[in-house]
């Protein structure tokens, strides 16, 4: 069975709310490999619930019903700086009311800060990606369909400590898709 894949862009409460292309870009490419994706944006939906008493509460209720709707196999974390404590508070709420669902964190601070965020945070993550995460998230998902472990370049297993090689990760020429 293919994996679906639920892919969260945390809320952040500042001023400058922009897009992150990079979840859409996994999306798009699991999409076109046969995965069913779908973007979860905890950013928007923190907007219809801003000037309600309780928006926290509000934002995860609507997350656990579109998890219990979609059902996914694996959920990514995108984390940026900027998202960052947002990023992990609803980490740790989906590994604590989702331990079954497999948790790849991955984004900007992921590869800038992975080691720090290894040392105090291994418990919450199965898979951290390190740069690029098209291919690498899909041969996540690959290795969870088929109940194996590999090495994957730039990848790390929470449970596999020599499973990291940010130095051979896997890069994406753009230039040869024009």
């Amino acid at each position: 069975m293919l994996s679906r894949v639920l892919l969260t862009l945390p809320v952040y409460f500042g001023s400058n709310h922009s897009r992150f292309l990079g979840p859409a870009y996994i999306a798009s490419f699991l999409n076109a490999h046969g995965r069913e994706c779908c973007i979860l944006d905890e950013d928007a939906i923190a907007w219809l619930y801003h000037e309600t008493s309780d928006p926290q509460k509000q934002i995860r209720t609507r997350i656990v019903d579109a998890i219990h709707e979609f059902l996914p196999d694996i959920i990514g974390i995108y984390l940026n700086t900027a998202n960052y404590k947002n990023g992990l508070s609803l980490l740790t709420f989906l590994r604590k009311n989702f331990p079954e669902i497999c948790m790849v964190v991955g984004g900007p601070h992921i590869t800038t800060c992975f080691k720090t965020f290894d040392a105090l945070h291994s418990d919450l993550f199965d898979y951290a990606i390190v740069g690029e995460g098209e291919v690498a998230f899909y041969k996540i998902c690959q290795l969870i369909e088929n109940k194996c472990h590999a090495h994957i370049p730039g990848v790390f297993a929470a449970n596999h400590s020599d499973s990291f090689r940010a130095a051979h990760r896997i890069i994406i020429n753009r230039q040869s898709e024009k």
